[in-house]
């Protein structure tokens, strides 16, 4: 029986930033070995064993010509990190506060929950939100996988109950995959290291000292919410206060704050935008697993959802001036 951590990555693997074949002939038909190798070559929950090696950098396509940058990890070292957190599954769970709530990259009887809809029921409860409070504010963690220091993942998952040898073992892993960097040791793409940082960003909602009413959060996307125009300011100075100790900072471009009316028109576009996605979920559950595959039927989108559309995507084409005969 294949273990959890191989169904895991195999699972996870064609929706990871590059999802080489190699990797997933090495783990379907040598997985056993793989981790044979780690335990009895690399023996990563012990001080004597040989390193993991460094992993290549790779660029991944963000908007326009912008790259992300990240490690592509061998078989060996991503089977490592996908074993390691879901022998922690535990420690990943649904956060069930209701004024301080996560969403997505959590474990649910031992598996984790679909990306996809925990983001549309992060989305629908964003809109709720915003037409109940007066109001919101979204901030952005800039460059938050690359600007993570190796240490200070290391210490908040010992403080929160992960066994010493697992966070020793994740302090080599996160050092030896990146030449010895401290910085930029994450990689991403994976749901195993989204996990990790997902997880590690409770240092911004577990405070005491937050006055928003509401907190919302997927990934490094957070949301404030309140009646309280003074209370959402006050956020945002301690927010920053925070995340400036762990050497994180705020995307000065993405932080925004709404008011009334303004907000609700924000709420109106975000239902628009949970509608289409609700139209891609059905035809992606219908290859099982979000994969995207043709399909034969297609449900049609509304007038409102198609303005909305080409409103955001058609880029306007220019004209040549007509030339003048006279």
């Amino acid at each position: 029986m294949a273990q959890p951590s191989t169904e895991y990555l195999l699972d996870d693997h064609p929706r990871t930033l590059f999802p080489l074949d190699l990797t997933r002939i090495v783990i379907e038909k040598g997985a056993a070995r793989v981790h044979q190798f780690l335990k009895e070559e690399v023996k990563p929950f012990k001080r004597k064993g040989q390193p993991f090696s460094p992993q290549v950098h790779c660029y991944a396509a963000k908007h326009g010509l912008h790259l992300r940058r990240t490690l592509k990890l061998d078989p060996a070292a991503d089977l490592f990190i996908y074993d390691l957190v879901a022998a922690n599954r535990k420690h990943f769970k649904r956060d069930t506060r209701k004024a301080r709530r996560h969403y997505g990259y959590y474990f649910q009887a031992g598996r984790p929950v679909s990306a996809m809809t925990a983001y549309r029921e992060f989305k629908g409860d964003l809109v709720a939100a915003e037409h109940t409070y007066q109001y919101s504010m979204r901030v952005d963690v800039a460059s938050y996988f690359n600007s993570l220091y190796h240490h200070d993942l290391v210490d908040y998952f010992g403080n929160v109950g992960w066994s010493q040898d697992h966070t020793v073992a994740l302090g080599r892993f996160l050092s030896e995959i990146n030449g010895g960097r401290s910085i930029d040791c994450l990689p991403q793409g994976l749901h195993p290291c989204k996990a990790l940082g997902a997880a590690f960003l409770h240092i911004v909602d577990r405070s005491s000292r937050l006055r928003s009413t509401l907190v919302l959060t997927f990934l490094d996307d957070i949301h404030f919410l309140s009646d309280d125009e003074d209370a959402i300011a006050a956020d945002l100075l301690l927010v920053q206060r925070i995340l400036g100790e762990k050497g994180l900072s705020l995307n000065s471009e993405k932080t925004t704050v709404t008011e009334g009316s303004q907000g609700n028109l924000e709420a109106e576009v975000e239902g628009i935008e949970i509608g289409l996605l609700r139209v891609r979920q059905e035809w992606i559950a219908v290859s099982g697993e979000e994969r995207e595959e043709d399909v034969v039927e297609y449900e049609t989108l509304s007038d409102e959802q198609t303005e909305y559309f080409w409103g955001s995507f058609v880029i306007p084409i220019s004209r040549k001036p007509t030339p003048s005969f006279s």
